[in-house]
């Protein structure tokens, strides 16, 4: 896997924005420090490995930024929902830690997967 150095500055001046968003869309709240650190890492776990990273195989290459994208995208509600809707620290704990860790495994085990030249995968 290889990592590339703009794209990734890129990558943290997009999330610098967007917590910046969150943590004024949930200026009044008292968890907003909760909420931004929460938000930067989340945003820089999914944003960072899509823009970032690439592989020597095609198929795990797409397959790695298309699930990273994803996970933004649904990191960007929930973050965004948190925000407008107020923050409970228990639930905005679990909610996020398990979508970190469910987005943490997957791309590990994407990135693991090797392309055997018949087509099929396998997994170390």
């Amino acid at each position: 896997m290889k990592i590339s150095i703009i794209p990734i500055v890129l990558a943290l001046i997009i999330v610098s924005a967007l917590t910046y968003l969150a943590c004024h869309i949930a200026q009044g709240d008292e968890n907003v420090v909760l909420l931004g650190i929460g938000t930067a890492l989340t945003y820089l776990s999914t944003l960072g490995v899509s823009m970032a990273t690439s592989t020597r195989e095609v198929r795990t290459n797409v397959n790695l930024k298309v699930w990273c994208s994803t996970m933004f995208i649904i990191m960007l509600i929930a973050n965004m929902l948190f925000a407008w809707l107020g923050v409970n620290e228990h639930i905005y704990i679990i909610t996020i830690a398990t979508l970190l860790v469910l987005h943490i495994f997957i791309t590990w085990k994407i990135s693991n997967v090797k392309i055997l030249k018949s087509g099929k995968s396998k997994t170390q």
